[in-house]
């Protein structure tokens, strides 16, 4: 999809957006089903008209590069691609867009993030795809690098097996792909920093509330056990073996060490209960969040079933590091 001319001037300023793959789909449906194009954020950025944003897929990669026309009252929006409003908090129509049909993993344009005066893929995925629906700003020189190299790619494609653009129907997941590395903890973030101890030291005395993480079971997740013993093992299975099943987690720490020490519970999810709510907060801003009733090794669930929420059969996950 080729929409558009890219206008960039002195006052352009660039951005990346993070989404998981779930979400890109019901971007990418959204954008071949209407006229009008739109991203959505539950923040309230300070993207102006003209700036461009670039879009990261988790597990997949660069899937494209969309010019903001204006940021418009969501009550105008007609073409609702999601049921969460904290999602459909801030909206952005689009007027210029470039949407890959093959991806770009984060190797691929490493030599244009280096050029743009990052060190490293690792340095840039921990300051820069971090959250979901965020719009992060990248510095100009990085911005304009990474922009002039993926219209560079994007036009220049070579149909060779070293091709920079690889083809989405690849099955090459090779264990020494480094975005595989990235994306298993895309996260660590300096947004997030707060949240750990900053000494050298690998000792925690006092508990630190974490990130809530979010968790999509693969189709072979038995959710019937839901209220026995079982379930808490098939969580803990899935989470800690499965490769189908998938996690973002915006913390540099995992939570799998504590799975087999700590206290796990679980409940269904509340939607309208302000305690749930603070937890979808939390993890759409990348806070901390652990209830102050909690003990420090309680591990607490919450699992969605709500057939018309944007995270029906998902799992978030309340907890803290000690």
């Amino acid at each position: 999809m080729d929409i558009g001319e890219f206008d960039i001037s002195d006052k352009t300023s660039f951005w990346t957006y993070l989404v998981n793959k779930k979400s890109w789909d019901n971007l990418l449906n959204n954008f071949n089903e209407n006229e009008q194009y739109y991203l959505f954020s539950f923040s309230n950025s300070l993207i102006n008209s003209n700036d461009i944003v670039i879009i990261y897929v988790k597990d997949i990669g660069v899937k494209g590069i969309v010019q903001i026309f204006d940021k418009v009252d969501r009550s105008s929006v007609n073409n609702n691609p999601f049921k969460d409003e904290n999602i459909m908090k801030n909206c952005f129509e689009l007027e210029n867009l470039l949407i890959f049909d093959d991806k770009v993993k984060l190797k691929n344009i490493a030599p244009f993030i280096i050029k743009g005066g990052i060190k490293s893929i690792f340095v840039f995925a921990s300051r820069y795809l971090v959250g979901d629906f965020k719009f992060i700003k990248l510095t100009k020189k990085l911005g304009e690098s990474i922009y002039n190299g993926l219209i560079e790619l994007y036009y220049n494609k070579a149909c060779t097996s070293d091709s920079i653009i690889t083809s989405s129907d690849s099955s090459d997941k090779s264990n020494n792909d480094i975005d595989d590395l990235i994306n298993f903890s895309i996260t660590t973030s300096s947004d997030c920093s707060d949240n750990f101890n900053k000494s050298n030291s690998n000792i925690v005395n006092e508990p630190i509330n974490m990130i809530p993480i979010l968790f999509d079971p693969c189709c072979d997740f038995n959710w019937e056990s839901h209220g026995s013993d079982d379930f808490i093992d098939e969580f803990k299975r899935h989470y800690m073996k499965c490769n189908k099943c998938e996690i973002t987690n915006n913390n540099s720490k995992g939570v799998e060490r504590y799975l087999n020490s700590g206290v796990i519970k679980s409940e269904i999810a509340f939607l309208e209960d302000t305690g749930f709510e603070d937890i979808i907060n939390a993890y759409y801003n990348c806070t901390s969040c652990f209830l102050s009733k909690r003990k420090k090794e309680e591990i607490q669930l919450y699992l969605v079933e709500e057939e018309d929420h944007d995270y029906d059969r998902c799992i978030f996950i309340e907890w803290c590091c000690y």
